[in-house]
């Protein structure tokens, strides 16, 4: 009876654990490079059930994590390439000329400064995108300035791919956010519908209240 009573008590005891056991297992096998997989116990209930939600909403916020992440970086990227490009390009014109006068350097200058105002907007963007709650979003910002912006700097681009890219009217119209993920939003836009043309299109922007 104590024999019986034992083998009894261990077959209920590994059934019991095996979708822990399973869990387990598959808790082991989930790393960086698979965080979209999710654990499946059919057979759990319980406490171990409630277990592998836990897990797969721990995985489904890691997943999230790392998307934002990877998304941020690619973003830095983008948005740096740019203002370096032109500051490069820049350089590259200046020391091509055989004896540059006082008014090259002054161009090359007002380029540089640009660039790097762009480069110090995107930096700061980037920092508050990384703290979406310190974000202010409740200054009134001018929307034909910051169009305007971005039209001239993918003016280059547009030529470059045969695009005709319209000027922008000066139409008094604000809204309340932030400044520079609004012109980061606008760029992106303006930049994927060339990006996106075939030559000889064109490219409207405009403002309308």
């Amino acid at each position: 009876i104590v024999l019986a009573a034992l083998a009894g008590t261990y077959l209920a005891t590994g059934r019991m654990l095996r979708p822990l056991r399973d869990l387990t297992q598959s808790v082991q096998a989930v790393d960086d490079q698979n965080l979209d997989k999710r654990v499946e116990l059919t057979a759990a209930k319980g406490e171990v059930q409630v277990l592998n939600e836990a897990f797969n909403g721990m995985l489904e916020r890691l997943q999230q994590a790392f998307l934002v992440q990877k998304s941020f970086a690619s973003n830095a990227a983008h948005e740096l390439k740019t203002p370096l490009a032109v500051i490069k390009s820049s350089l590259q014109v200046l020391e091509m000329t055989p004896h540059p006068e006082l008014a090259d350097y002054r161009e090359f200058m007002q380029d540089t400064d640009k660039s790097l105002e762009r480069i110090i907007k995107t930096v700061e963007g980037l920092l508050a995108l990384a703290n979406l709650e310190e974000i202010q979003t409740d200054q009134q910002v001018e929307i034909a300035p910051l169009l305007s912006q971005a039209v001239k700097e993918l003016a280059g681009q547009a030529g470059s791919k045969g695009v005709e890219i319209s000027a922008v009217d000066r139409v008094d119209a604000s809204v309340y956010g932030n400044a520079s993920l609004l012109y980061r939003a606008f760029y992106n836009l303006i930049e994927n519908a060339i990006k996106y043309n075939h030559s000889g299109g064109t490219v409207t922007v405009s403002v309308v209240k």
